[in-house]
């Protein structure tokens, strides 16, 4: 039986993959994840993705959608607006070992990001060409994100890691995009046999 004493306690979504987390208070959910999560990715000179584990900087950039009208943003740089409607160079990106299609953002948004990040690199986003199956179910899509459309964690299970670590560990450190207060520490890990698995929810990373 379901715990009533469990709650929802954050929910973030992340437009650009290993970018700045947006919190919110609603969001809708589709087939592959929260709407507008990781649709943007910036990849290296060789159309592989790059992600904050090889440029920690990306984490400081934010990325802010109206509409098709997207604006970036990050300390020391000044604001980039572009428009996604705009975009009609399709490109071929590698993600974790995913060959798909995405749309590049174009010259001006590749320089931007090269001076921030201090090395050559490009924004693909997510268009009607890009299909990623999802690797842990069958029929599904997912969109950047490193492995499930929905990346979950549990509040009990960071304090009881941190009980075990010098310096304590930050829930942003894992990037989730739901944050689960009220549950026992790791009982997340059994969830996978009930409807979390049809909607692909697992607590991986998703940097």
């Amino acid at each position: 039986m379901f715990d009533t004493s469990w709650r929802l306690q954050r929910i973030t979504f992340y437009p650009l993959k290993s970018g700045a987390g947006v919190p919110i208070e609603t969001v809708r959910l589709e087939a592959e994840g929260l709407t507008g999560d990781r649709r943007m990715m910036v990849v290296d000179e060789t159309g592989n993705c790059l992600t904050a584990r090889k440029a920690p900087r990306l984490m400081q950039i934010r990325t802010h959608v109206d509409g098709d009208d997207i604006i970036l943003s990050a300390p020391g740089m000044l604001p980039l607006v572009f428009s996604r409607a705009r975009l009609d160079v399709a490109r071929n990106v590698t993600i974790w070992g995913d060959d798909v299609v995405a749309l590049d953002a174009g010259e001006r948004v590749h320089q931007w990001l090269t001076r921030f990040l201090d090395r050559f690199c490009r924004m693909v986003i997510k268009g009607a060409v890009t299909h990623r199956p999802l690797a842990i179910g069958p029929g599904g899509t997912v969109s950047f994100a490193d492995t499930a459309p929905l990346l979950l964690t549990n509040s009990a299970s960071l304090a009881e890691i941190n009980r075990y670590l010098d310096v304590e560990a930050e829930m942003e450190r894992f990037r989730p995009n739901l944050v689960i207060n009220g549950a026992p520490a790791f009982d997340e890990d059994g969830w996978s046999s009930c409807a979390y698995r049809r909607c692909g929810v697992r607590g991986h990373r998703g940097v």
